[in-house]
């Protein structure tokens, strides 16, 4: 029934955020003063794809993110649509073949994940690669092995996250060689083959390389809500550009972040609505009713938009099984917590259990009960 906690990560004091209204004011209000993570972002210097938006720090976070954001807009998202709808296309294709053979039982975690893995590999990097219909495909394994549980990577991920300084120092890598190779040489092949046969394609990637082009990303003239986003210009009056390497990092972690939230997110909200009928119903009588203004296209951004309830479900999910159950970050300067007299120091990590405030009964009555409404 409290406000805050104190706590320790080994020898190092924490600070639990336990308050809804606290939380706001770390992650929106005073956002100025927690916008680091507590993570091993100076590692980058010797193993680039540490410096992606995940691990930056301070300046070098904010550089990127300026950077980014604008390929975010829904004007870029509608252009990258067609290409995730052709990679659904084909998991519906390889559901209904297996259906007719009498193969009706299906790994829904596994196979959801391959289709991410098929979505983000083709808007991340532009290959157009098929994990549905080939499960050994090298996306996938390289997919797995980023999150795969190992001796080596358990203690990477506690070093990392107890003493990122340390991990630091002793010059760790975190990823295995054969991953980091396997990033280093799709970015540079993908890059290279576009710049050299001036290939254009709406996807991430198109997006990144203008970045490290021309340092900005341009608007899409088509679409209203966007506007050109330009980083003010240095002493020297130049726009930064991404390097190879910041591309690299950037996209290696859109890979990662990308597949596997995406895929639980699914999972549990199928095994949400296979146990919750009358949910499933409901939700499925407003795919039917909107996919009746549908036009030879099929489904579309704007569609998708449409299925309101079906967002609800989306959203609940992650409610009840948030993908990050708990958020860290750090705090740049000395804070004094609102409405008390606790100040939180400078360089401290502040811990937020995010499932815990989501499956509060305080906050959301019945909060194991699966209610999109």
């Amino acid at each position: 029934n409290k406000r805050f906690l104190g706590g320790y990560l080994l020898y190092k004091p924490m600070f639990i955020v336990h308050d809804p209204v606290l939380f706001q004011d770390v992650m929106i209000r005073d956002f100025t003063t927690f916008h680091d993570r507590p993570t091993p972002g100076d590692a980058a210097e010797n193993f680039p794809l540490v410096g992606n938006l995940f691990n930056l720090r301070g300046q070098k976070w904010r550089d990127i993110r300026i950077k980014l954001s604008p390929t975010f807009t829904s004007g870029k998202l509608k252009a990258m649509f067609p290409i995730m709808r052709d990679c659904c296309k084909v998991l519906q294709d390889y559901t209904e073949k297996n259906i007719k053979n009498g193969n009706n039982t299906f790994d829904c975690k596994d196979l959801l994940a391959r289709l991410t893995i098929n979505n983000i590999s083709s808007v991340a990097f532009g290959v157009e690669n098929d994990c549905i219909n080939e499960p050994d495909n090298i996306f996938r394994k390289m997919g797995l092995k980023m999150f795969e549980p190992s001796f080596r990577n358990g203690i990477i991920n506690t070093l990392a996250f107890f003493t990122p300084d340390l991990f630091t120092k002793l010059k760790i890598d975190p990823f295995e060689a054969d991953l980091s190779a396997f990033v280093y040489s799709l970015v540079n092949q993908t890059v290279e083959y576009r710049e050299k046969n001036s290939v254009h394609r709406n996807d991430f990637m198109q997006l990144l390389i203008e970045l490290k082009n021309k340092g900005y990303v341009t608007a899409d003239k088509k679409d209203e809500d966007e506007v050109e986003w330009k980083e003010e210009a240095n002493g020297d009056g130049k726009i930064t550009k991404l390097t190879i390497d910041e591309l690299a990092a950037q996209a290696f972690i859109f890979f990662g972040a990308g597949f596997e939230t995406s895929s639980s997110t699914m999972s549990f909200c199928l095994f949400e609505l296979a146990r919750n009928q009358d949910v499933q119903r409901k939700v499925q009588e407003e795919i039917d009713r909107v996919m009746k203004t549908a036009g030879p296209e099929g489904i579309t951004y704007d569609l998708i938009n449409d299925m309101k309830y079906l967002d609800c479900c989306v959203d609940e999910t992650l409610r009840k099984y948030p993908i990050v159950p708990v958020l860290f970050r750090i705090s740049t300067k000395d804070y004094k917590v609102p409405n008390s007299d606790v100040v939180i120091e400078k360089d401290t990590p502040v811990f937020i259990p995010l499932m815990g405030m989501q499956r509060d009964p305080k906050i959301y009555e019945n909060p194991l009960q699966f209610k999109p409404e």
